[in-house]
């Protein structure tokens, strides 16, 4: 039985899933390689993910790169994204995994940079001791995006800790740093896991190549998106299961919040 599922779009992106593959040998994961498009193969991708026993996905493509967001969409389990480079220089392919909507987190990493993932996925299989939040300049500078990412630790009931600079000084504490924008290129790289959430009151297509330039070292989520933070970093924390179904039950509500929307919206017709 597998421990990890790796899904790319394309045969095209081997440049980016082969060193992922040859980390996994190293690190003697086991593993699962498929190749599977969320445009081209939607329903051979949905008996994939069902079928498999994989506690973790790497899932990864170029350009529009939809594949890492679609399994997240269909799976509890945490998914690293791994952006190919096809155009812009990877940016799309950046933009689409780690751009998530609040409550379907891809933790998402550089362009191209599948070994970075593979660290990770050790990581978690190794397991995770607790949760620590990095508030950087203390409450004074609490945003909302820190006190989404609290609220929901607190609604899954789970403790966790909080520091006002980033030491990342436990190799098994798991980690979510919320950078102000201008600061990202400046993050360090642990051995640990960081889950990165960049912050800005407002943000430019400069910030995107901000984030394009930094995103080759941790994990990351998408801009302000506390809820995310949170998300993955309690899918990581899941290893034995516990919180599935409260993470299941998170998604329904999701769901039904936007059900009841569309069911005003068509009553209006």
């Amino acid at each position: 039985m597998e421990d990890v599922l790796v899904i790319f779009g394309s045969v095209s992106d081997s440049k980016t899933y082969n060193p992922i593959i040859e980390a996994l040998w190293d690190y003697k994961i086991k593993y699962e390689l498929r190749i599977l498009s969320a445009h081209k193969t939607p329903k051979e991708l949905d008996a994939a993910l069902h079928q498999s026993d994989a506690k973790i996905v790497i899932a990864g493509a170029g350009l529009a790169a939809a594949l890492p967001g679609t399994i997240a969409s269909t799976v509890v389990n945490p998914v690293i994204g791994v952006p190919a480079n096809g155009a812009y220089e990877g940016l799309d392919a950046l933009l689409s995994i780690h751009q998530m909507p609040p409550g379907v987190p891809v933790l998402g990493v550089g362009v191209n940079q599948g070994k970075e993932a593979v660290r990770h996925v050790h990581n978690y299989l190794t397991g995770f001791s607790g949760i620590t939040l990095i508030q950087r300049g203390g409450e004074k500078k609490l945003t909302e995006a820190f006190n989404r990412c609290e609220g929901i630790l607190h609604d899954f009931n789970i403790k966790f800790k909080t520091e006002t600079s980033p030491k990342y000084s436990s190799l098994t504490e798991l980690y979510v740093d919320f950078v102000p924008i201008d600061e990202v290129e400046l993050v360090s790289k642990s051995e640990g896991t960081v889950i990165i959430c960049p912050i800005a009151e407002s943000s430019t297509k400069q910030n995107a190549l901000q984030v394009l330039n930094a995103s080759g070292k941790n994990l990351w989520v998408g801009l302000n998106n506390g809820a995310n933070a949170a998300l993955g970093a309690i899918q990581l924390l899941n290893f034995n299961d516990a919180y599935s179904d409260k993470l299941i039950e998170h998604r329904i509500r999701i769901k039904d919040q936007i059900m009841e929307l569309d069911k005003k919206e068509r009553s209006k017709a």
